[in-house]
């Protein structure tokens, strides 16, 4: 595919930016460019492969929602470095 600079100065004139003619040159070149790798990607045969949105398989890993036994104050607190009074004791962030 061909685009001309005429092309990329009206698409910057519709998006209200201003570019040199330096920057036109290379934006054009550079937009030919990728528009001519999407035309190369379009001769691919891609009728027979199933639309994906992920490239695995997907399944639901979560467990079910149940109501279960909460764990008591000591085995909450039996791995914390320090406790008081039943309660998880954290260093003072705000002075």
């Amino acid at each position: 595919m061909n685009i001309g600079i005429e092309t990329v100065r009206h698409v910057a004139r519709l998006a209200n930016i201003d570019f040199s003619d330096q920057e036109l040159e290379l934006f054009t070149r550079q937009l030919d460019s990728i528009l001519g790798y999407i035309d190369k990607l379009n001769e691919l045969e891609t009728a027979r492969i199933e639309p994906t949105s992920h490239v695995t398989r997907i399944e639901q890993t979560l467990r079910e929602d149940r109501a279960a036994e909460s764990l008591s104050v000591t085995q909450a607190l039996a791995n914390a470095p320090e406790s008081k009074d039943h309660h998880f004791t954290v260093p003072k962030v705000i002075s």
